[in-house]
């Protein structure tokens, strides 16, 4: 399963936060295949756009994004990742995404 409603969220946010303005992206379609890195893949497990247990991230991604946005999201959630979204102790009380995050919210996969 696929959040869409999520990844709008995610794009619409990301792209009014003026730190992230500032980087430089490609909006030209170079490729049609997201590489989503083990960070990427484990934020979009957080965020709830993908389920944990789903294998294929970067294969699943490269269907629901919009394609335009492939290199700024990939951007983007690098430097995210390094200054928020942590493998280990995530700063979430930091986080401008706490909002929609199934992982901070513990819901769905992380309820337990």
């Amino acid at each position: 399963m696929i959040r869409q409603d999520k990844i709008t969220f995610l794009i619409s946010t990301l792209e009014n936060i003026d730190l992230y303005k500032s980087i430089n992206y490609d909006s030209y379609v170079n490729h049609n295949t997201f590489e989503a890195s083990t960070d990427i893949e484990r934020f979009f497990k957080r965020l709830g756009v993908v389920s944990k247990n789903n294998k294929n991230i970067s294969q699943i991604l490269t269907e629901y994004l919009p394609v335009n946005k492939h290199d700024f999201l990939r951007k983007v959630l690098l430097r995210f990742t390094a200054d928020f979204c942590y493998k280990n102790s995530p700063k979430c009380n930091d986080c401008v995404l706490d909002i929609s995050c199934d992982y901070y919210n513990k819901k769905n996969d992380w309820s337990k």
